[in-house]
């Protein structure tokens, strides 16, 4: 995201973010919210929400309006967050799909923003089905891993292709 989301956008965003977290299809299109009220979106999501069985029994439009603000001052801090470097190392827990997204790239730009070493550590799932079962207990086991390894230090390893 390279500029502020308009409210549209932001429902978009959370209606795919939502759906990928809970591993089901929540289709929500810009062009479907476009052409209603900010009253009619908010209603518009939580009835797909409903349709996808994602919304809680008794969830209401306020409800949803609450979570729009939430993602909207996330997406708000996303857009203008500049980081600083990390003095130190770090561990990139990186899936196996964003690995291949990443291939040319294999710390995926982290380099820039760290000072110390990077290790990678590919692991099971996407970046929301890997806090989930089946892939978040090869996740925990990977961190434990790396915090046995390395326990004053956990990311003191050196980035190179053997570590994939």
């Amino acid at each position: 995201i390279d500029h502020e989301p308009t409210e549209v956008e932001a429902l978009e965003f959370m209606a795919h973010q939502i759906g990928a977290h809970f591993g089901v299809d929540f289709p929500l299109s810009a062009a479907e919210l476009d052409k209603r009220t900010a009253s009619e979106r908010l209603e518009f999501f939580l009835e797909r929400a409903r349709a996808a069985g994602i919304a809680p029994p008794g969830t209401e439009v306020a409800a949803i309006a609450g979570l729009v603000a939430v993602y909207q001052a996330n997406l708000h801090a996303l857009v203008n967050y500049r980081p600083g470097k990390l003095r130190s190392g770090l561990t990139l827990m990186r899936t196996g799909g964003f690995a291949a997204e990443t291939a040319d790239a294999p710390t995926a730009g982290w380099e820039k923003l760290v000072a110390g070493s990077i290790a990678v550590v590919e692991v099971s799932g996407d970046h929301n089905s890997m806090l989930r079962p089946p892939h978040v207990a090869a996740l925990a086991l990977a961190i434990s891993g790396r915090l046995v390894d390395e326990p004053s230090d956990a990311a003191s390893v050196p980035f190179n292709q053997s570590n994939l």
